[in-house]
């Protein structure tokens, strides 16, 4: 899709790009067409006017821009219903190697969770996930404290044994199968809303609900 301003180009990005994070940009003056990048996982933006770019950034950082995520989780999820509990990052990883915990010494963090299907015969749920604030891991931390891990998590939801060997790069695919329930994090980014002169709202191609 594209305009006179935006050019929305898809989902891969930069390896080591902080999903969600806008880019700098890269500005070509060589043929005085001025352009640039911001990224916003799982989409990426071209912008073609400074002014653009600052007004996108700016969106970013004073929360402007609204996400929504899809998790797979076990169990049953049957009504709507949301989290405020507050997330600090830990400082000693003796007791658990999880990054960030629930604290009243913590951030504000909210999320709101919306279930979408459940899969009987693997009695698992697909959620969608508002994260109203940007805390570190705030999906997958907010999830476990309630007792829902998300499928997949190699952190939140396993023993400290299969957390470090995560870590360390030792775990193998079939023994993060065996502990998470599948070889990979079933967190997924699904939609991104913003309002530049119209509403924009794109959604991910991807049919997340037949990845379980």
């Amino acid at each position: 899709m594209e305009n006179k301003e935006l050019t929305f180009l898809g989902k891969v990005w930069p390896k080591g790009q902080n999903p969600l994070v806008p880019n700098p940009g890269n500005w070509n003056k060589r043929k005085n067409i001025p352009w640039g990048l911001t990224f916003f996982w799982p989409i990426q933006i071209g912008i073609k006017r400074r002014e653009s770019e600052r007004y996108l950034k700016n969106l970013f950082q004073t929360k402007q821009i609204e996400k929504s995520y899809l998790a797979w989780v076990n169990g049953r999820v049957e009504r709507e219903f949301t989290i405020e509990e507050p997330i600090a990052v830990r400082r000693d990883y003796t007791s658990s190697k999880h990054k960030v915990e629930i604290s009243k010494y913590g951030k504000f963090a909210k999320t709101i969770f919306r279930p979408k299907f459940y899969n009987e015969s693997l009695d698992s749920s697909l959620i969608e996930c508002f994260p109203i604030t940007g805390r570190t891991h705030q999906i997958r931390v907010h999830l476990y404290h309630i007792g829902y891990p998300i499928i997949g998590d190699p952190i939140y939801g396993v023993s400290n044994s299969i957390a470090q060997r995560y870590l360390d790069d030792e775990l193998s695919q079939y023994e993060r199968v065996e502990a998470t329930g599948a070889k990979r994090l079933m967190l997924h980014a699904n939609s991104l809303q913003f309002k530049y002169k119209n509403i924009y709202k794109i959604y991910s191609k991807m049919e997340f609900k037949c990845e379980i």
